[in-house]
């Protein structure tokens, strides 16, 4: 017992995290197996059970990297990326090359708000062996914390060709209206909102501020949350339209916020992946590359009888040739900031390069003409495939075979001389200028009128002008909020107040705005944010609690009705 209590002590010295499990030593948690089961009070949270029994392991075993690995799953189920990022940076330690803890370290690190290394690290598993699909969500969330939402995209319908999930779900909408497709990511999230998810009634109020519709994202807040937690949202919805998209997503997706002095920048190496990195997705799926350049088989093929194959000095240098090109796009970004590699796909490349005619067996359809001497059509000059952001996995693999199919089966048609090419050319303006027009016809048949003379016939959409007339009466404005509560009751409110700050409200006038089911008592307006900011600390000083706050054009703000 000695010694498994000095194992426990020795794995919690290892790992200081916050990750209550981590405190337990071997005699607690055999008091606990032996404890009588007591009624059930609570569910545990997931990855609770997982995180316990992998300690019980750890401190027998220090340097047992499977247990170090399932800990640091259980810590990400857990929510506490920290530890999980602690525990699989020691698995790595005790086995390195292990596809699995890379990936959970990958995980880990993107979850720490770290992309350009967990990108790395990503690479580095599927070329051990990790499936793209069991990475696919996390990854995605990595490319949307770098604001290549394109990317993401991809990423994540690939994961949800392996399963599904409203954590996923939530992560695609996302990513989806970030990158501009409204109605799609709206689509997307109806299922869950139906059934009152919070995460996905949060995605949903950060998803409207992200666009700019403050007032809707603030009434979305009000809806699931107190008054008083909505009320603290609201500076952060506020800020929301004012960020760039790397620091969009980390704020919906991570919940973190930059400060107040990087906001509207992103850092250093965003900036510079981003200038590096195309937004256009490639093909998903294990089709990770499209071949680019020149096309690699033969610019005219061979006749029947000669059946000449391409010389080995050629092919070799053709091969060689492709990754360096696949490669350009990341050559000058930093080691630690690289995007996945692309080793794993020369196997595809080469399988998906258009291969020459004279090694490819002739189908039944050309047997007849075996013996006559054909031309091959001009090969294209680029075998690359372009894909439209749109486009999907199984349109591109069609195109590519479709490139491929008929190298041999279709004959030829014979070249055309140069003289006959000449002789046909024809003079269109000639043509034009020999057609004779009747007289009659030349005759115009109808008076021309002025169109300046003509009124324009406006029909004025109602909706459209009573917005219109509402932004006229009601400009965007800066206000200072004094309280909250019922129209009817806020009269009485602000005439206690007048009493108590009679010095700071005298040369002041009283207003309301609606707040969802409650109501806003205003001062002002201000003549600028930097005026309201200074009454709200003067205000502050004598002792009242308020806050700034700036109406949206055509927000109703009405006088205070006073009785």
């Amino acid at each position: 017992m000695t010694m498994l209590r000095g194992a426990a002590i020795f794995c919690a010295l290892a790992f200081q995290s916050g990750v209550f499990a981590q405190a337990f030593d071997e005699s607690a948690l055999e008091a606990l197996d032996q404890a009588a089961p007591a009624a059930p009070i609570s569910a545990e949270p997931a990855g609770a059970a997982e995180l316990r029994a992998a300690m019980r392991r750890i401190s027998f075993n220090p340097s047992d990297a499977a247990a170090m690995a399932d800990a640091g799953d259980a810590s990400l189920a857990l929510g506490d990326a920290n530890a999980a990022l602690n525990f699989f940076t020691r698995a790595n330690a005790l086995r390195p090359g292990n596809s699995r803890i890379l990936s959970g370290l990958a995980t880990a690190t993107v979850h720490t708000e770290n992309p350009f290394e967990a990108l790395r690290l990503f690479d580095q598993a599927v070329r051990l062996g990790a499936s793209e699909r069991s990475i696919a969500l996390d990854r995605a969330l990595a490319f949307d914390l770098l604001g290549n939402f394109g990317r993401a995209q991809q990423d994540y319908k690939l994961a949800r060709t392996a399963s599904t999930s409203d954590d996923l779900i939530i992560r695609q909408a996302v990513s989806l209206s970030l990158a501009g497709q409204k109605e799609p990511a709206d689509a997307m999230l109806v299922p869950l909102l139906q059934r009152n998810s919070p995460a996905a009634w949060r995605a949903r109020a950060f998803i409207l501020a992200a666009r700019g519709e403050l007032r809707e994202s603030t009434k979305v807040a009000q809806g699931f949350m107190d008054a008083g937690s909505a009320l603290r949202m609201e500076r952060y919805f506020r800020l929301m339209p004012s960020l760039t998209d790397a620091q969009k997503a980390a704020a919906i997706h991570l919940g973190h916020f930059p400060t107040s002095q990087a906001v509207g920048r992103d850092s250093e190496q965003v900036r510079r992946i981003a200038s590096a990195l195309p937004q256009t997705p490639v093909v998903s799926g294990d089709n990770r590359l499209i071949p680019s350049g020149t096309a690699l088989g033969p610019k005219a093929a061979p006749t029947r009888d000669s059946k000449s194959t391409p010389k080995p000095d050629r092919a070799r240098n053709q091969n060689e040739q492709q990754p360096v090109e696949s490669q350009a796009v990341v050559a000058n970004v930093p080691e630690s900031q690289k995007l996945p590699k692309t080793e794993t796909a020369r196997p595809l490349v080469s399988a998906a390069l258009v291969k020459p005619a004279s090694t490819l067996t002739p189908s039944p359809l050309s047997a007849q003409a075996q013996n006559t001497p054909v031309a091959a059509e001009p090969q294209p000059k680029s075998a690359v495939i372009t894909l439209q952001p749109t486009q999907n996995a199984a349109s591109a693999t069609e195109a590519l075979a479709l490139t491929q199919a008929p190298a041999v089966a279709v004959q030829a048609p014979e070249p055309v001389p140069a003289e006959r090419v000449a002789s046909s050319r024809f003079d269109l303006g000639a043509i034009v200028e020999a057609i004779d027009i009747p007289e009659s016809e030349q005759r115009p048949s109808q008076i021309p009128v002025d169109l300046k003379k003509l009124k324009p016939v406006v029909k004025v959409d109602p909706k459209l002008a009573a917005k219109a007339k509402a932004e006229k009466d009601h400009p965007a404005r800066f206000w200072v909020q004094i309280a909250t509560g019922n129209a009817d009751a806020l009269d009485f409110d602000y005439r206690k107040l007048s009493k108590t700050y009679a010095v700071l409200l005298k040369s002041r006038k009283a207003f309301t705005a609606e707040w969802g089911r409650t109501d806003r008592l205003l001062v002002g307006p201000f003549a600028d944010q930097k005026a309201a900011k200074k009454w709200e600390g003067d205000y502050k000083k004598a002792g009242g609690d308020a806050f700034m706050w700036k109406s949206e054009m055509g927000e109703v703000v009405n006088p205070l009705k006073t009785k």
